[in-house]
Formats: C-alpha cells, structure tokens, sequence
C-alpha cells in the first residue's frame, strides 16, 4: 500500500512543477475511489488535461490509506451534567457540543469506571430538554440505576460519526447519594 507521505511526494513531483506547470492541486479526495475530484484544479485546458486523467488512473490503482481518504473524527466539546449528584434513581441531563463532517449518529456512549458501557440517546430538536433546536449542542437523559453504588463515579462519554469512527472521550464524575431518587 502506498503511504500519505509516499502518495503527496508522488503527486508533487509528478505533477507539480516544470512537468505541468498550469496545475492547481486543490483536487479533494473523497471515499469512494474513482470519484476523487469534486472541483476543478487546471487553470487551462489542453496539455494539462491528460496529466488529469494519470491522476485519475493513480487513484484507481492504488489503494489509498484512510488517513487520505475518510475525514477527521467527530468531535465533542462543552460537556454539561445536570445535576452532578443524587440518590439512586435520580434522573441527569447530559449535553455536549458534537462537531463531525461525516454528521453524528446521535448517540452517547458512556463507560463507568472504564467497564460498563451505557447508551444515552442525543436529540437536537429543542425537545425534552434540549434548549435550542439545531445549535449542535445535543442534550440527552439518563437514570441512575437503583443498585448504584453510593460514592461518586468517573465515567467517560464519546460518540460516533456514520462512518463508525470514535470522538474524543470527555470525562465527567456523578456522586451517587444516600436516600430515593425521583
């Protein structure tokens, strides 16, 4: 396979230069392999044209690494607990900025002290305790469970975009109190 480095020296040399001097390289490379122009990058027509269509041909020849192909992973910010303690049974409010290219799949992931994994669905509607409809700020609910330990708890939350890949992972800490939740 051949490597980013590999991949952009190539094309410079290539293309890039006394060879074409009449390119732009602003081509986008986008996942699907054979559809890696969404703009044009020649200045002029004619010469260049067939330096293009060898472009075209690297792409369908080698496969490219992901890191050229697929964007960046999603990313959370602005992390909020509301409340940040209470009995067994209390129900919190969860709501955190997601920024992603490939769009969010509106789903929190938390993991308590790094085993146990629990799902929070995120909504953006301005419902059920999201404030704004729409502002990238995802709000969602969860339960403390009845048998919760009472002492505070590290969890940590991520999510992920359509295409499977992981944010960054934030951390937040719930203390479980003594007594009955609502």
């Amino acid at each position: 396979m051949i490597g980013p480095g590999l991949f952009k020296k190539f094309i410079l040399q290539r293309f890039v230069g006394a060879r074409c001097p009449d390119l732009i390289a602003t081509a986008e490379i986008v996942p699907r392999i054979g559809s890696i122009f969404s703009s044009p990058f020649f200045l002029k027509q004619g010469a260049a044209m067939k330096h293009s269509m060898a472009l075209i041909a690297i792409a369908l020849i080698f496969p490219l690494p992901l890191s050229l192909v697929e964007p960046s992973d999603p990313m959370i910010s602005d992390l909020t607990v509301s409340p940040t303690s209470g009995p067994a049974g209390s129900v919190y409010t969860l709501s955190v900025r997601i920024a992603s290219q490939k769009g969010a799949i509106p789903l929190l992931h938390q993991i308590r002290e790094g085993r146990e994994t629990i799902a929070v669905p995120l909504r953006d509607d301005g419902l059920a305790g999201d404030l704004v409809k729409g502002d990238g700020i995802y709000t969602g609910r969860g339960e403390v469970p009845p048998t919760a330990a009472r002492q505070t708890h590290r969890f940590e939350v991520y999510v992920r975009n359509q295409t499977g890949r992981k944010s960054n992972r934030l951390e937040y800490r719930f203390t479980v109190l003594e007594g009955a939740g609502i």
